[in-house]
C-alpha cells in the first residue's frame, strides 16, 4: 500500500508542476525556450515516439488503427491553438511517459488525447529513430508515414517504405479488403504521392549502401508482381491503379526510366554486395521479367554472376535458391555460373539447410535453363530419399522436382518412388494446382517412370471436380498426354476432359502445341471421342494457324486423326498445303516425314505435291542414315498405299537398307511391309531381297502376325511368279498361303446388287471365286469360253477415285498370274444409277463388252 501510495503522490506533483509551468509559459516564445528546437528537437521526438509505440500496442489490442507517427510531429507553435486542457494533458501523458518508462493506460488516454489537438508537420524528420513502417495496417498509411518525413529520409527508411508497401499489398489482396478498389477511386492522388518518393527514392539511390537499394529494388519488384497478379484476378476491363499507372508503361511492361538507374547504381557497388545483396537484386529483376542491359553494353545478371562466383562459398540455402532461380526464370545462359553453384552444392556435407522448396527451385532452375550437373542432381535426389518422410514438401515442390529431373531426363527411379509413395498417402490432392498435377504425371510419363497409384489417385482427383475450368488448356493437354505416354488407363478422365474442352465456347486460349498433344494422347490411347476431334480440326481451320505449328506438331495432328479413324479431310488438305508451301523441309526429322505421309495413306487422304516434297526431301538429304529402320518401312508402305510413285526415293532406301548386314534391327511389321511396298510398285531389289533377309523371315516366322504373313505371300507371288525369283522359304511358303486364304470375305451390299443384275443378264456370275493365286474375286462370269472377273469396288479400295495399293496389286497379280481378264465397278458409278435396273443392266453390257466384244 505503501508504494502504491508513493506513486500517486508522485503522479500528483507532476501534475501540478506541468499546471504550474502551463501557466507560467503558456505562449509560443517561452515554450522555445523550455524546449529549444535546435537543441533538444531529437531527444523531444523521441519521446513522443515512445508514447506513440506504447499508444500502438493497446490500440492494436483493441482493433483500432495505430495513431500515425505525422501527427506526433510537431512544431512547437502548433501545441497552443486549442484549448488548456488538451494542452496539458498532451504534456502530462508526454512527462509520465518519460519518467516511467512505460506507458499507464490513464496516462495513454491523457496522451490520446493531446495529439488530437496537434497538426501534423512534413517538415520535420527523425533521423535517429526507425519510421514504424511495420505497424502501418495498410499501403495509405505507409505512403502517408513516408510523405510526411520525406525531407532528408535516409536509405534505411526508404528501403522500409518499399519493403511494406508490397506487404501489405499482399495482405490486402489475400483479405479481399477494398484496397484495390480504394487505389482506383484516388489513383491520381495516390499517384502523386508514389511519384513523390519514387523520385526521393532515385535521387538517393546514388550513395545508397548494398542492403538499402537490394531491398528497394526487390520491394518494387514485389509491387509489380502484386499489380500483376491483381490485374489477372480483377480482369482485363477493370481501370488501372495508381502503381500501375507509375510502374508499367503503355506495352504493360515495367518501366525501364525506374529500373535502369538503379542497376546502374547497383553494378557499380556489386563488389561491396554480400550474398543476400545480390541473391535480391537478381530475384528482383527476375521478377521483373527484366534483365537490364548497362551503358558499359554488359547485362546486370552478367555481372552479378561473375561476382557470385567468388563469393559462392558465402552463400546460404535461400541465397542459392532465388539466385539460381532468377537465372532460369530470366533465361539468362552463364554455365560457369552454374557449375560453380552446383560444384558449392556437391562440396557441402550436408543439404539439411535447404528447405523443400529450396531444394524444388535449384533442380528447377538446372532442367529449365538446360545446364547439365549430373552430381549435383544425385546429391539433390539423394537427400530428398535419405529424409525420413517428405511431409513437410508442399505440392509445388514435389511438382518442380519431378518436373526437374524429367525435364533433365536425370534418372533417379528412387526418388520418382519416394514421391509418388508420399502423394498417394495423401487423403486427397485438394492441395495441388492444376499446373501441379498437370506438371506432376507429365514428369512420370517423361521420365518413363511407372506409378500406377499415382496415376489413379491424380486422375479420380481430377474426375471427382465439379468442372474444370481452372485447367489450363496446357494443363488439359498435358493431363491426356501422360496418360497416353505412360499407358496409364483411365477412360472416365479422358472423357471429364474431352467434354469440357468441347463444351467450351470456342477453344482460343489453345495454342498449336495443345492442340497437337491433345488428340495425339486420346488417339494413343485409343479413346474415341469424335466431337473433340471434329471441334479441335473445325477450330484449327477457322484460326488458320497451321503456319504456327511446329514441325512435330503437324505430323502429330495428323497422325492422331489417323489412328483414331477420324475423318476431317479439309484439315488434312489443309495441312499438306501447308507443307507444300514451305521453303523446305529441313526443319522435319525423319520420323516428323514418316509419320506425316503414313498418316494421309493411312486417312486415304490423297495429296500429290505433299508426297512429291516429302520424297524429294529425303533423296537429297545427306544425313540420311538418321532415319531409323521403321521410318523407313512406313514412308514406302505410305508411299505404296497411295500410289505415289518416287523411283529416287525407293531407290535410296533400297541403297540405305542394303548397306545392313541383317535385318534383325527390322520388326516384323517393317519387314513385312517393305517387301509389300516394292511388290506393289513393282521395284525389284537384288540387293535387298537376297538371302540374309531370306535367312532373317526364316528365323522369325513365329513372330509374324497373319496380316504381316498375307503381305509375305503377296511378295513371294511377285517374286516367283512374276520375276522368277527365289521367294519364301520352303517352311512359310504354306504358312503364308493359308494365311492368305483365310482371310475370309463377305459379300457387301453392293457386290450382291451386282451379283443380281448379273443373274438377271442370265451370266451365271460364280461369287466368291478363288483363283489358283488365292485372291477371291467378287465374281465370275464365262461368255463365249472366256473367262471374266468382276470386281465391285467401294470406298475402302480407293484413295478419292483412284484405287489403292492393295486394290492394284490384287488386279495385277490376277492378271498377271491367274491370266484372268477384269472388268471393275466403282462405288460411284453405280450409285449414280439409282434403282432403275435397266441402266444398271445397260451399264454391265457395256462394262463387259469392252472386254468381250459382245
Amino acid at each position: 500500500m505503501v508504494g502504491v501510495s508513493m506513486v500517486v503522490v508522485v503522479c500528483m506533483v507532476v501534475v501540478l508542476v506541468v499546471w504550474k509551468l502551463y501557466l507560467r509559459y503558456g505562449n509560443v516564445d517561452t515554450v522555445r525556450k523550455v524546449v529549444p528546437e535546435s537543441e533538444n528537437f531529437t531527444a523531444r521526438n523521441n519521446i513522443i515516439l515512445r508514447v506513440r509505440n506504447n499508444l500502438n500496442a493497446v490500440n492494436c489490442s483493441r482493433h483500432r488503427s495505430p495513431i500515425s507517427t505525422t501527427s506526433l510531429m510537431y512544431k512547437p507553435s502548433s501545441l497552443f491553438g486549442s484549448s488548456h486542457a488538451a494542452r496539458l494533458l498532451f504534456w502530462v501523458g508526454l512527462l509520465l511517459s518519460s519518467a516511467t518508462g512505460f506507458c499507464p493506460q490513464r496516462a495513454i488516454s491523457f496522451a490520446n488525447v493531446g495529439v488530437n489537438q496537434c497538426r501534423p508537420s512534413s517538415t520535420l524528420f527523425i533521423n535517429k529513430r526507425r519510421l514504424p513502417f511495420n505497424s502501418c495496417r495498410n499501403v495509405d498509411e505507409v505512403i502517408e508515414l513516408a510523405i510526411d518525413n520525406i525531407n532528408g529520409m535516409p536509405p534505411n527508411q526508404i528501403a522500409a517504405v518499399w519493403s511494406s508497401i508490397p506487404r501489405l499489398m499482399s495482405k490486402s489482396q489475400h483479405r479481399r479488403n477494398q484496397y484495390v478498389q480504394k487505389e482506383e477511386d484516388t489513383a491520381e492522388q495516390m499517384g502523386y504521392n508514389i511519384i513523390t518518393i519514387l523520385k526521393q527514392t532515385i535521387k538517393s539511390s546514388r550513395k545508397m549502401a548494398p542492403k538499402d537499394l537490394s531491398t528497394i529494388t526487390l520491394g518494387m519488384a514485389k509491387i509489380v508482381k502484386n499489380v500483376r497478379y491483381g490485374k489477372q484476378k480483377r480482369g482485363p476491363n477493370v481501370s488501372p491503379n495508381a502503381f500501375e499507372l507509375i510502374f508499367f508503361d503503355d506495352n504493360k511492361n515495367p518501366r525501364t526510366n525506374i529500373f535502369k538507374p538503379l542497376a546502374e547504381r547497383a553494378n557499380d557497388i556489386l563488389g561491396d554486395c554480400n550474398p543476400r545483396d545480390l541473391s535480391n537484386l537478381a530475384y528482383a529483376y527476375a521478377l521483373l521479367g527484366y534483365d537490364p542491359k548497362l551503358d558499359n553494353g554488359s547485362t546486370l545478371l552478367e555481372n552479378i554472376a561473375d561476382v557470385s562466383i567468388d563469393a559462392i562459398e558465402n552463400f546460404n540455402a535461400q541465397d542459392i535458391s532465388n539466385t539460381m532461380w532468377a537465372y532460369a526464370k530470366l533465361g539468362v545462359t552463364h554455365s560457369v555460373f552454374y557449375r560453380a553453384v552446383g560444384d558449392a552444392m556437391v562440396r557441402m556435407q550436408t543439404l539439411e539447410s535447404f528447405e523443400p522448396q529450396n531444394l524444388a527451385n535449384t533442380v528447377w532452375a538446372y532442367a529449365t535453363a538446360n545446364e547439365q550437373h549430373r552430381t549435383l542432381f544425385k546429391k539433390v535426389g539423394d537427400e530428398i530419399v535419405a529424409k525420413d518422410n517428405l511431409g513437410s514438401f508442399r505440392p509445388q515442390d514435389f511438382a518442380n522436382t519431378v518436373w526437374a529431373y524429367a525435364t533433365a531426363n536425370e534418372q533417379q527411379p528412387t526418388l520418382f518412388q519416394k514421391v509418388g509413395n508420399e502423394i498417394v498417402k495423401k487423403d486427397n490432392l485438394a492441395s495441388f494446382t492444376p499446373q501441379a498435377l498437370a506438371n506432376t504425371v507429365w514428369a512420370y510419363a517423361t521420365a518413363n517412370e511407372q506409378h500406377g497409384g499415382l496415376f489413379k489417385k491424380v486422375g479420380d482427383e481430377i474426375v471427382a471436380k465439379d468442372n474444370l475450368t481452372s485447367f489450363k488448356p496446357q494443363n488439359l493437354a498435358n493431363i491426356v498426354w501422360a496418360y497416353a505416354t505412360a499407358n496409364e488407363q483411365h477412360p472416365t478422365l479422358f472423357k471429364k476432359v474431352g467434354d469440357e474442352i468441347v463444351a467450351k465456347d470456342n477453344l482460343a486460349s489453345f495454342n498449336p502445341q495443345d492442340f497437337a498433344n491433345t488428340v495425339w494422347a486420346y488417339a494413343r490411347a485409343n479413346e474415341q471421342h469424335p466431337t473433340l476431334f471434329q471441334k479441335v480440326g473445325d477450330e484449327i481451320l477457322e484460326r488458320d494457324i497451321l503456319a504456327s505449328f511446329k514441325p512435330q506438331a503437324l505430323a502429330n495432328t495428323v497422325w492422331a486423326y489417323a489412328t483414331a479413324n477420324e475423318q476431317h479431310g479439309g484439315l488434312f488438305k489443309k495441312v499438306g498445303d501447308e507443307i507444300v508451301l514451305k521453303d523446305n523441309l529441313a526443319s522435319f526429322t525423319p520420323q516428323n516425314l514418316a509419320n506425316t505421309v503414313w498418316a494421309f495413306a493411312t486417312a486415304n487422304e490423297l495429296h500429290h505435291a505433299l508426297f512429291k516434297k516429302v520424297g524429294d526431301e529425303i533423296v537429297v538429304r545427306d544425313n540420311f542414315a538418321s532415319f531409323d529402320l521403321q521410318a523407313l518401312a512406313n514412308i514406302v508402305w505410305a508411299y505404296a498405299t497411295v500410289i505415289e510413285h518416287h523411283p529416287a526415293l525407293f531407290k535410296k532406301v533400297d541403297d540405305e537398307i542394303s548397306k545392313i548386314d541383317d535385318f534383325k534391327s527390322f520388326s516384323t511389321q517393317g519387314i513385312a511391309n517393305i517387301a509389300w511396298a516394292y511388290a506393289i510398285f513393282n521395284y525389284d531389289s537384288s540387293f535387298m531381297f537376297d538371302s540374309s533377309f531370306r535367312d532373317e523371315l526364316r528365323d522369325r516366322q513365329r513372330d509374324f502376325t497373319k496380316e504381316e504373313l498375307r503381305q509375305l505371300h503377296q511378295w513371294h507371288l511377285w517374286q516367283t511368279k512374276e520375276l522368277a525369283n527365289g521367294g519364301l522359304p520352303k517352311s512359310m511358303q504354306d504358312k503364308c498361303e493359308q494365311m492368305f486364304l483365310s482371310s475370309g470375305t463377305t459379300s457387301s451390299k453392293l457386290q450382291k446388287d451386282v451379283v443380281r443384275e448379273l443373274k438377271d443378264l442370265s451370266l451365271n456370275p460364280f461369287e466368291e471365286y478363288q483363283t489358283q493365286s488365292g485372291y477371291s474375286l467378287d465374281a465370275l462370269i464365262e461368255i463365249k469360253g472366256k473367262k471374266v472377273g468382276v470386281e465391285v469396288d467401294g470406298p475402302s479400295h480407293f484413295i478419292g477415285r483412284e484405287p489403292n495399293g492393295s486394290t492394284l496389286l490384287k488386279k495385277r497379280q490376277i492378271r498377271s498370274i491367274d491370266e484372268i481378264p477384269l472388268v471393275t465397278v466403282p462405288y460411284w458409278e453405280w450409285d449414280k444409277l439409282g434403282n432403275d435396273r435397266g441402266k444398271k443392266q445397260k451399264y454391265l453390257q457395256t462394262l463387259l463388252g469392252s472386254k468381250l466384244n459382245m
